[in-house]
């Protein structure tokens, strides 16, 4: 299992803070279950017990549209964080919120949050390395999913599709001619162009009235914005 997290440390990301002796304490810890094609690993609506790593295999994470019928969210191959909704408490329940069913066997480390507590008052450090680095992955992988995308009900900006390296493009000559992100390495910035939302407004167009809620912060990346005062 130890050998496993650090190839997925190595090719995927996970547990890049981790120190390898960490990985080898996470080792004995996790628990290295089998999964066979079909299997469901957990279903919507049960409680949480647990969360995991794939260390193989596919697994595919399902809900139940009004019909019946399982819609797809996605699939969860080496190295994915799973059932792991619980610690970031997105939701104010330990139910599972989507059903993981197996598509190819292979194998998920499991690490129950029982055993997550006992980690936190006899190991405090190790603790604090696995909620960081699961924490990280669990960020990067909602930042990824809701790119280009509202996050909450208020933003009535109108969004425009714009490729991530268009997007880098115009962050670019910011950096370089000194008026934005000097000294932003080149990776850090095609993540950050992964991340933006991007609004088109219209030449005369108002964007924001005074009194009225901020909703975020506005980079311009093209035109102009002019403000005044009524």
């Amino acid at each position: 299992v130890a050998e496993v997290l650090r190839r997925v440390r190595r090719d995927v990301g996970l547990f890049r803070g981790m120190t390898p002796e960490d990985l080898d304490a996470l080792a004995n810890v996790v628990v290295a279950l089998a999964f066979r094609r079909s299997d469901i690993l957990f279903a919507r609506g049960e409680p949480a017990a647990w969360l995991g790593v794939v260390l193989s295999g596919i697994t595919r994470a399902s809900v139940a549209d009004g019909t019946g019928a399982e819609m797809a969210l996605g699939e969860h191959g080496m190295g994915a964080l799973v059932g792991a909704a619980r610690l970031c408490r997105w939701q104010n329940s330990h139910l599972r919120a989507y059903t993981l069913r197996a598509s190819e066997p292979g194998y998920v480390a499991v690490l129950s949050y029982d055993q997550l507590d006992a980690m936190r008052r006899s190991r405090p450090r190790l603790h604090h390395a696995f909620l960081s680095a699961a924490l990280a992955h669990l960020t990067d992988g909602a930042a990824g999913f809701f790119r280009n995308c509202p996050l909450t009900s208020g933003v009535r900006w109108p969004l425009a599709a714009m490729h991530e390296r268009r997007v880098l493009d115009l962050l670019m000559p910011l950096r370089e001619d000194g008026k934005l992100l000097s000294g932003v390495e080149y990776h850090a910035l095609a993540a950050l162009a992964c991340r933006l939302r991007v609004a088109q407004w219209q030449a005369r167009e108002p964007v924001l009235r005074r009194g009225a809620p901020l909703d975020g912060a506005l980079l311009v990346l093209e035109g102009r914005l002019t403000g005044f005062a009524d």
